[in-house]
């Protein structure tokens, strides 16, 4: 948690947007776009995923179970990290370029 809370930037890939704003803040470099209400739009370009994603493998309820205990710390820290990253959105005033609304409770 240390290294979160030090962390220079923290963002998302599935909140690509706002983290690049985010990062782009910080680093005094923000277009005109990553202002909330410019009524610009920040242009993107990401190169396509080609990987397999967890729609395309059928796992058992026991193997689901093993990997949960597994990675029960990795979750509890990606949740701390998101919440690092919501406080920093507010603090720049970047929470309308957030894919969702946040509601600050887990899915």
């Amino acid at each position: 948690k240390r290294r979160v809370d030090t962390a220079f930037h923290v963002g998302f890939d599935e909140e690509y947007k706002a983290s690049l704003c985010l990062l782009l803040i910080r680093l005094d470099k923000s277009p005109a776009a990553c202002e909330c209400h410019s009524g610009e739009e920040l242009e993107l370009k990401r190169r396509a995923n080609t990987t397999s994603t967890a729609e395309d493998t059928q796992l058992s309820q026991e193997a689901k179970n093993k990997i949960a205990t597994f990675t029960m710390l990795d979750s509890q820290l990606y949740r701390y990290a998101q919440q690092r990253f919501l406080y920093d959105l507010d603090e720049y005033g970047l929470e309308c370029h957030l894919s969702k609304p946040a509601t600050g409770t887990d899915e």
